[in-house]
């Protein structure tokens, strides 16, 4: 039993536990990550520790959450071009083929993914009125 500034006493896992939480607002994750790897000694550490890992968790399953919001919708963008160019790179080997197939226009994409790429290779890409 320990006694707190008031005179209270309190026992050792509601310390752990008052630890553990000043803990979380003063270090860093990964000093926190560091000390969630500990193997308690005590009543006191088994505390301290409890309370910093659901803190890890609940973290770990925010940041998760904001991952999911933050993600717009691939299938409507999946392929679209964000800002046309009007100029190329290289040149395309088979004429005939080319005009056959459609492409987007060479610039600014979206990828399936959701990651902005630019795209001006001849054979990746059609310009209206070219080849």
């Amino acid at each position: 039993m320990a006694t707190t500034k008031e005179g209270l006493r309190i026992s050792a896992q509601e310390l752990g536990v008052r630890h553990g939480k000043q803990l979380v607002k003063k270090l860093t994750r990964a000093e926190l990550e560091k000390i969630a790897r500990r193997k308690p000694l005590n009543a006191y550490e088994e505390a301290k520790i409890k309370v910093i890992k659901e803190f890890l968790e609940k973290e770990k399953e925010e940041k998760k959450s904001k991952k999911r919001e933050g993600r717009k919708s691939t299938k409507r963008e999946r392929g679209r071009t964000v800002k046309v160019k009007r100029h190329q790179t290289g040149r395309s080997k088979n004429l005939s083929r080319d005009k056959k197939l459609k492409a987007l226009p060479p610039g600014k994409r979206i990828s399936a993914s959701g990651k902005v790429y630019y795209e001006y290779r001849q054979n990746r890409s059609d310009l209206r009125g070219g080849i």
